[in-house]
């Protein structure tokens, strides 16, 4: 987990998972932040989210087939569902919003 700042509980639910490492660093940019997480990353496989992205189950389970099925020469490609004020975006090029976040570090 890379924490650019936060002010909520972040930290101590992080603290919760043995799995998890948790890092602070000052916001330096979308791209660079991302890169840098995946030099601090423990394992090969990357997901890339955001702090306000949420995975649900059928997603985390087709993630787990992929990277049992495939080299690390893939790339995947999610589709992102945006909501505004509760509601679902499908206009102002937010839908289909077709995003990379998985991938082999290698």
């Amino acid at each position: 987990l890379l924490d650019n700042g936060s002010t909520d509980r972040t930290f101590e639910i992080a603290k919760g998972f043995p799995n998890v490492s948790y890092y602070k660093h000052d916001f330096i940019g979308f791209g660079p932040m991302k890169n840098l997480a995946a030099r601090l990353a423990q394992n090969d496989w990357i997901f890339s989210i955001d702090s306000d992205e949420v995975a649900d189950e059928v997603l985390i389970e087709s993630i787990r087939a992929a990277v049992l099925e495939n080299e690390k020469e893939h790339i995947f490609s999610l589709s992102r569902l945006n909501h505004y004020h509760g509601r679902l975006i499908k206009g102002c090029g937010w839908y289909p919003d077709i995003i990379p976040r998985l991938y082999h570090r290698r």
